[in-house]
């Protein structure tokens, strides 16, 4: 295992600026070595007299290897312990080295005490570390989130290679692109970065591509963005000198060299030179006064950046113009949709207004029918109730009649047996009459 970030080329003292070589870090852990077999052979000598019988030899002292013999010191960073080899920390910068070499004895040497690191994430410390110490199947950092915390350590505290490699990760964020809109934000953010972080190699890129912003420049998302006030005018003026340029200016002719000052277009002097955003900018940085010289060669380069940076414009003002006729047509479109949708609904709403009425009318004539079926049968109901009362009446009649003829037959029955019964009671009483009237006879003789 390896605790180089890159190769052993890489590694560098931050009081040299020449590189390390083997024999140069075999002379260090030697004399390391050295100083260190001292120490433990003082460690190891006897301080209290030998036991009678006891004969001391010498001591045996192992070598350590110059470069996989490691030192651990234990980091803390938030609530997280880290243990690491401390020459991975050293050997990058001063600034671990002058922690290490000011921390009292005994501090970074245990779990319990650690050296505490502050106003450090855990997480970029982390990933910071995947970089010094690059173990085997431990991917590097993904993101950029992760690369801007790495960033931001290795500036901080001065680890060249690692922030070599984090801009590296990071460069999408820096890359110059033509005029559009969705630039505008992306410089502000980049700007950002290269003032914060001291990111000198692509300051200049993000200065063009706000001057060259196809979206008006705003003071308060300059600063929103983190972007100084000072920074803010300086971006407006050269925007100013360049749009001035582009409207009004003269070109720069091919083959000769021109004298760039201020011009005084008020005053009826000269017209701005058409000048690109590239050389704006550029003049910026080398001076903030006076005027510089254009040489023939400087001008056949600028004329060459100009008209490349007029293609840019056109080709977004054509790119511009083609999204708003799409945008216009896609309006229409939408327009006609949407009426065709309002028309599609008032059929709808018309053929359910007829459907509707339909149903109505299929509803009422079915109502009609069901009432007049209601109707037919109650009226078949009463005639048959009708019909059945006119029956019954009819029964009756002919019951009373009958009962009435058996009644008169009855009482003429009941007279002819009363009359019978009298007639039989008279033939009665006649013989008893004429059987007394012989017995009295009888008697009247017999007396006689």
């Amino acid at each position: 295992m390896s605790f180089s970030v890159i190769s052993e080329s890489s590694i560098r003292r931050r009081d040299s600026l020449d590189d390390l070589s083997y024999s140069d870090i075999e002379g260090i852990e030697h004399d390391v070595n050295m100083k260190m077999r001292v120490e433990h052979e003082a460690a190891n000598s006897p301080t209290t007299p030998e036991e009678p019988g006891f004969i001391s030899g010498p001591a045996t002292v192992l070598e350590r290897d110059p470069i996989y013999f490691c030192e651990i010191v234990m980091l803390q960073v938030e609530d997280r312990v880290f243990s690491v080899p401390k020459s991975g920390l050293i050997e990058h910068g001063t600034h671990f080295q002058t922690l290490l070499e000011t921390c009292k004895t005994g501090v970074g040497s245990s779990e319990s005490n650690p050296i505490v690191l502050e106003g450090v994430s855990k997480i970029h410390f982390h990933n910071f570390l995947r970089l010094i110490y690059p173990f085997r199947g431990v991917d590097i950092p993904s993101g950029d989130e992760h690369w801007l915390g790495i960033l931001d350590l290795a500036t901080k505290w001065g680890f060249n290679d690692i922030r070599a490699v984090a801009l590296t990760s990071l460069e999408h964020l820096f890359i110059p692109t033509p005029p559009h809109p969705s630039a505008y934000a992306k410089a502000i953010y980049g700007l950002h970065l290269c003032q914060k972080y001291n990111i000198h190699e692509h300051l200049q890129a993000q200065y063009e591509i706000l001057v060259t912003s196809i979206a008006p420049l705003n003071r308060n998302a300059l600063l929103a963005g983190g972007i100084d006030e000072e920074t803010i005018v300086a971006v407006m003026e050269m925007r100013e000198k360049w749009l001035c340029g582009m409207l009004w200016g003269q070109a720069l002719t091919p083959g000769v060299g021109i004298d760039v000052g201020d011009d005084d277009v008020g005053g009826g002097l000269s017209l701005p030179l058409r000048l690109s955003a590239k050389k704006i900018v550029g003049d910026y940085f080398r001076t903030r006064m006076g005027s510089s010289a254009l040489t023939v060669e400087e001008v056949d380069a600028e004329v060459a950046v100009r008209e490349l940076e007029e293609k840019w414009v056109n080709e977004i003002v054509e790119h511009l113009k083609k999204v708003k006729e799409e945008k216009m047509a896609r309006a229409k479109e939408e327009k006609r949709r949407k009426e065709e949708e309002r028309k599609r609904k008032e059929e709808e709403k018309a053929l359910e207004g007829k459907a509707r009425k339909a149903r109505i009318a299929e509803l009422q004539e079915e109502e009609d029918q069901e009432r007049e079926r209601r109707e037919r049968e109650e009226e078949e109901e009463r005639r048959r109730l009708y019909e059945e009362e006119e029956e019954m009446k009819k029964r009756l009649e002919e019951e009373e009649a009958a009962i009435v003829a058996a009644g008169i037959e009855a009482a003429r029955i009941a007279d002819k047996a009363e009359t019978q019964r009298v007639a039989r009671e008279l033939l009665l009483k006649r013989r008893r009459t004429a059987t007394h009237r012989k017995v009295g006879t009888r008697t009247c003789s017999g007396g006689a």
